[in-house]
């Protein structure tokens, strides 16, 4: 940014015209009258904006390391001309060298030019007192030169190709937008569609998982709940797959139903039979609390699409599950010979839920190390077993 102090010699400042930035020299006027913003008298025109001639004084506003331009505050006495060029003048070097040259034995100032885009253009300043006929046939020598065109012409041709992209650009639109109307029927037909069919799916799937619970004999009985406690759960897992917060939940709850089929095929040895029920127990205890869990938070939730989505991937699931491991808790504390000692089962799980709590209260202290989640822990197991030990004395 250029000094801004009042001094009278002319200063290299940038200006953002809104439009681009440009450097230019320029003199320090003051601050605005009303405050907001300096004034200053720039050295020639905007190249990328209107509007802006040599010597008028503009209202400035300094930001980082340029100036904003918020207007002219003060005309000059220069009148500058934005004269739009053909694309053929741009290549036409001597012509176009001529036609700036002409400009100069006029008494004009040529100020600058932009020759990239669809409408090249070139900036000239006529001082007070000089008449128009000079640049005037000079441009109009470099049109028909160049496009053996008239000033008029060229503007009526600017204007049709103007027109031409604009009406480009709509039928580009209204074609997007047929696209768009075709996607979005489709979509109302096929998602129906695909809800009908996954519907039935699970339909069917859930009841032959019935028919087969209900059919099958009593060592047959939990290994078809065990599989219902990991199927329900297939979608959940995908879903995981891309959303990491829930993929420990889901893999653990997999991984947990995996151990139920391998003790499913090992109930004819009653020292299996335990170790099973409470597997199933607290497996029922813990996914079906998770499903409620997220049942109850779907109602905070003000999207009616995520909380359809949260009920079909979470909450149902988890739901399902659960009451498989209720029923796979069930029938493996009946597998062996029909006999169902509660006592004995109780006295076995309630240990073994000891073990499992154990495990899952030293995770926070095992990753964090810090003494007070060690401290917390440590608390929290000498309550898990003081329960245990309560329990095996009632019992």
């Amino acid at each position: 940014m250029g000094d801004t102090g009042a001094t009278p010699e002319a200063v290299r400042i940038r200006i953002d015209y809104f439009n681009g930035i440009e450097e230019t020299e320029a003199v320090y006027i003051g601050p605005y009258p009303d405050g907001g913003g300096e004034l200053f008298r720039v050295s020639r025109p905007s190249i990328c904006m209107g509007g802006v001639a040599r010597e008028d004084v503009v209202r400035l506003d300094a930001t980082d390391d340029y100036y904003v331009c918020f207007g002219v505050f003060e005309r000059s006495s220069w009148e500058t001309h934005w004269l739009l060029l053909p694309r053929e003048a741009v290549g036409a070097r001597e012509a176009y060298d001529e036609f700036k040259q002409a400009v100069a034995d006029a008494g004009c100032v040529f100020e600058g030019d932009q020759l990239d885009g669809d409408e090249p253009r070139v900036v000239i300043s006529v001082p007070a007192g000089v008449t128009a006929d000079g640049w005037t046939t000079a441009y109009e020598r470099l049109l028909q030169r160049t496009a053996g065109l008239s000033p008029e012409a060229l503007v009526a041709r600017a204007v049709d190709h103007a027109k031409r992209l604009d009406s480009a650009r709509r039928e580009q639109e209204r074609r997007e937008n047929r696209a768009r109307r075709r996607l979005e029927i489709l979509a109302k037909i096929t998602l129906p569609t695909i809800r009908l069919l996954i519907g039935v799916v699970s339909l069917a799937v859930a009841g032959l998982w019935i028919h087969a619970l209900v059919t099958a004999d009593a060592l047959t009985k939990p290994k078809v709940a065990g599989l219902g406690m990991i199927i329900p759960l297939v979608p959940s897992v995908l879903v995981s797959i891309f959303d990491r917060s829930a993929l420990r939940l889901t893999l653990g709850a997999v991984a947990a139903g995996v151990v139920a089929l391998l003790l499913a095929g090992r109930l004819t040895d009653p020292a299996y039979v335990f170790p099973a029920v409470a597997l199933g127990v607290l497996y029922a205890g813990a996914v079906g609390l998770t499903g409620a869990f997220f049942g109850v938070a779907s109602f905070f939730t003000e999207s009616s699409r995520g909380r359809g989505l949260g009920w079909i991937l979470v909450v149902v699931p988890c739901l399902l599950s659960s009451i498989a491991a209720a029923l796979y808790a069930v029938t493996a504390a009946h597998s062996n010979n029909g006999q169902f000692d509660a006592a004995h089962i109780a006295a076995q799980t309630i240990p073994f839920a000891g073990i499992v709590f154990t495990f899952q209260i030293l995770r926070t202290p095992l990753r964090k190390r810090t003494l007070s989640s060690i401290g917390r822990a440590l608390v929290q197991l000498a309550i898990v077993w003081l329960l245990v030990w309560l329990f095996g004395r009632l019992r």
